[in-house]
């Protein structure tokens, strides 16, 4: 499934019962990514973050 926000944010990945649940991507308009678990809509679990303007990346849980 797929989610866009007014604010630019979008989401593409598992949607369970209405609810951002799974594995997925999140992409915000300053060009960071976190693809990796959600539960509920939030980040969990293991993924990975790009921060778009410093290039920074985490990856972990």
């Amino acid at each position: 499934g797929r989610y866009e926000w007014a604010d630019g944010v979008v989401y593409s990945g598992t949607i369970v019962n209405n609810q951002i649940d799974g594995v997925g991507t999140y992409q915000w308009p300053d060009g960071s990514v976190y693809q990796g678990d959600v539960y509920r809509g939030r980040r969990h679990g293991t993924g990975i973050f790009r921060h778009g303007k410093s290039l920074l990346t985490y990856e972990g849980e």
